[in-house]
């Protein structure tokens, strides 16, 4: 894994069940990170925050260029990822406009 040391470290670090160990737990806590780690066996709230992240991911999969790379330079992946959401966001503003 590259980790860019440069890179500024979040406030704080939200995931589901699937990371609760002890392992990331003490990874955040050497780097003091604040963990917001939904435990397992319990009920977690953090679904609320990542629905809307995961449903516009959901979005972006409709465009089959952008669910596999297969542009070598970053800024033609960028460049379609905007063009993406550029449409996402002209198919919402139809559907809001189509109720007035």
């Amino acid at each position: 894994m590259c980790v860019d040391l440069w890179a500024p470290r979040p406030d704080a670090l939200g995931a589901d069940k699937g990371y609760d160990g002890k392992p990331c737990r003490l990874v955040c806590a050497k780097r003091g990170i604040r963990q917001v780690i939904s435990r397992k066996g319990m009920v977690d709230h953090i679904g609320r925050w990542r629905w809307p992240v995961e449903r516009t991911n959901a979005w972006l999969h409709e465009f089959k260029r952008l669910g596999l790379r297969y542009d070598r330079l970053v800024v033609i992946h960028q460049a379609f990822l905007i063009f993406g959401c550029a449409i996402i966001c002209l198919k919402r503003l139809v559907m809001v406009c189509r109720d007035f």
